[in-house]
């Protein structure tokens, strides 16, 4: 955690302006992205092909309900895999924890950040 505040506090130094908004924001998103490697590496213990769209889809349903899930995440990552339809598989790709666990995977680029 000191390594963070000292990180903010060399931004601040140069002239980046934090406000609570934007702090939460990214507090969040690095929250997401700690909760989707937690569980692609579940995915990986399990045997499942983290490049297949039924995977990445079971990711996205545990992660999505992370805190919700009592017992082992793995158990219900294999039981959300076994149960996934062509349908939910299609719906679940249009979410935004879907294309961050995209993101993380390295199978997209976030082109926005090139044309600001």
């Amino acid at each position: 955690m000191k390594n963070i505040i000292s990180k903010v506090e060399d931004l601040k130094n140069i002239g980046i302006k934090f406000d609570e908004e934007n702090v939460k924001s990214c507090l969040v998103h690095y929250e997401l992205k700690g909760k989707i490697r937690e569980v692609l590496s579940l995915a990986e213990e399990l045997g499942l092909d983290i490049t297949k769209d039924k995977t990445k889809s079971s990711v996205s349903v545990v992660v999505s309900n992370f805190s919700d899930i009592d017992g082992c995440r793995k158990k219900m990552l294999n039981q959300v895999y076994q149960e996934q339809t062509p349908l939910i598989i299609a719906t679940l790709k249009t979410t935004n924890i879907f294309k961050e666990i995209l993101f993380t995977l390295g199978e997209a680029v976030d082109r926005t950040k090139y044309y600001k």
